[in-house]
């Protein structure tokens, strides 16, 4: 934890930011893979995210943490289409419905058959995660992933009322890699 936050300090003072960085990205990762408990996806993600952006070199450019990003949605997207809670909306209905008892989700589902909305929003993520995931590929469509990826996490967070612990804040972070 030391070595995390003296690395932490380095990095919003701006001394040696690369190094910074890559320290804390260990720090995380250390302590993810270290303790079953501690893991969850958002802090793999961001300490990989610190960990790249510390073996960022400008003659090569961030190209490392765009792959990451489109490894990310596509990963998310595919681990979706696979699953057939996902494709019957099952998973969205349980987790808007039973689960966040969202509002709007509940007062828009009783307008549509059962499950159809929540298929309708399964569908929509793991389309948008996997067109991300193409779109991060073509340098000129980044303007325009850029700004569906955060309208898409921005969405999340007002809907679910919650980041995800860091990877809300890691995700929208890494899409500066892409500005140009």
């Amino acid at each position: 934890q030391i070595v995390f936050y003296a690395s932490a300090a380095m990095l919003i003072f701006n001394r040696w930011p690369r190094a910074s960085a890559f320290i804390m990205g260990c720090a995380v990762l250390t302590a993810v893979v270290s303790s079953k408990s501690y893991y969850g996806n958002n802090k793999l993600f961001a300490g990989s995210l610190l960990l790249l952006t510390g073996l960022y070199h400008p003659r090569t450019g961030p190209w490392i943490l765009r792959a990451q990003m489109v490894v990310v949605y596509f990963g998310a997207g595919l681990n979706k289409i696979l699953d057939p809670d996902w494709h019957s909306g099952q998973f969205f209905h349980n987790w808007a419905g039973a689960r966040l008892a969202q509002p709007i989700y509940l007062w828009a589902d009783q307008f549509f058959p059962p499950l159809v909305l929540g298929k309708v929003l399964c569908w929509s993520a793991f389309i948008t995660e996997l067109g991300l995931a193409v779109a991060f590929l073509i340098p000129r469509a980044w303007p325009v992933a850029i700004w569906v990826s955060l309208l898409f996490h921005a969405s999340l967070l007002e809907f679910t009322g919650t980041t995800f612990n860091m990877f809300f804040y890691a995700m929208e972070a890494a899409v500066l890699a892409f500005i140009t």
